[in-house]
């Protein structure tokens, strides 16, 4: 009637500051997810024609003291993408203690993590535990805000396989300290034989070790996994039966990928190659076929529940390199 107000009407509809916020925080995801992807950036890279791009990927070559760092990623995306849905921004620094292309390698890393600190944690739950089961009308006070500390990780390992390895040792399984050498893998390269497989044929074994029982339980991979692996085994009676089972195959043309080198942005030739377990990005050079970018899918993993944040950065949790510089 004219003036009146319906009261019941307004409080049904009114927005309540929890919608606000995980709706300001929805958006800021779509929004930085978008960025990421280039949409609606005024500003883009300039054009590099096919000439450049070829000799920038043939002169792409390594030298012992050379650094490679590498960006956490999920989904392809880094940076806040990763710190918004909660995971832990780790980026990691290489540093190659020796290098001779197509025969060996050595590096040490070091890596900075941003963890929650354990009273942080502790008051969280104490938080939780008081008011996730409040009543209608409860006075809620916010949630304590998460507190963060640094922790430093460092070590180092070599590879003498770099020639005719068929597995890799991606950096999630690298731990503390001088670990040795890591005998039939070629850490995030791949060897030269498969590098001539897929230039001539598309197609090579690319082990990521969940057929090693040790590499699989640095995975994390969850129970059911575990069993589908197994029965893998069994009916993978031979290596051909195997190496079908862990095939990737290259798309039919080279793609490109962008990082900086001394410096200065490039682009560069790559090989795209995939199977069930993720996808890769290749740099295109024989001398230096660089593992740019990894994108494991929640196969990998066994994160089939990918509805929770966790399992979320778990499933498609992955690296790419940021930059590298030569001496």
């Amino acid at each position: 009637m004219g003036g009146e107000v319906d009261v019941e009407k307004t409080r049904r509809f009114q927005i309540k500051p929890f919608m606000i916020r995980h709706t300001q925080k929805f958006f800021s995801v779509v929004l930085v997810g978008l960025v990421f992807l280039g949409v609606g950036c005024s500003v883009q890279p300039i054009p590099k024609s096919a000439d450049e791009i070829k000799t920038a990927t043939d002169i792409l070559l390594l030298k012992p003291n050379a650094s490679v760092s590498l960006k956490q990623t999920v989904l392809g995306l880094d940076g806040s993408i990763v710190s918004l849905l909660g995971g832990q921004i780790a980026d990691r620094h290489i540093t190659l203690l020796e290098w001779k292309a197509g025969d060996r390698v050595a590096l040490s890393w070091t890596m900075d993590t941003k963890a929650e600190t354990q009273s942080s944690i502790d008051a969280r739950n104490v938080y939780d535990a008081k008011y996730k089961d409040s009543p209608i009308g409860t006075d809620i006070p916010p949630k304590p805000d998460q507190e963060f500390e640094t922790k430093i990780h460092s070590g180092s390992l070599s590879s003498t396989s770099l020639a005719a390895a068929s597995s890799i040792f991606l950096p999630a399984l690298w731990l503390d300290g001088d670990t040795g050498e890591k005998g039939d893998n070629t850490l995030i390269w791949i060897s030269t034989n498969q590098y001539d497989e897929l230039i001539s044929k598309r197609k090579t074994v690319l082990n990521l070790g969940l057929f090693d029982d040790s590499i699989a339980g640095a995975l994390g991979l969850s129970d059911s996994v575990h069993n589908f692996i197994n029965s893998l085994k069994q009916d993978a009676a031979t290596v051909k039966d195997r190496d079908e089972l862990l095939s990737v195959t290259a798309d039919q043309d080279f793609g490109t990928f962008s990082l900086t080198v001394n410096g200065k942005q490039e682009t560069v030739r790559t090989i795209e190659a995939r199977n069930w377990f993720g996808r890769y990005t290749i740099l295109a050079n024989r001398d230096n076929p660089l593992i740019l970018e990894v994108s494991l899918s929640p196969a990998s993993k066994g994160s089939w529940n990918i509805f929770s944040k966790q399992n979320f950065l778990d499933a498609f949790a992955g690296y790419k390199v940021a930059e590298i510089v030569n001496p």
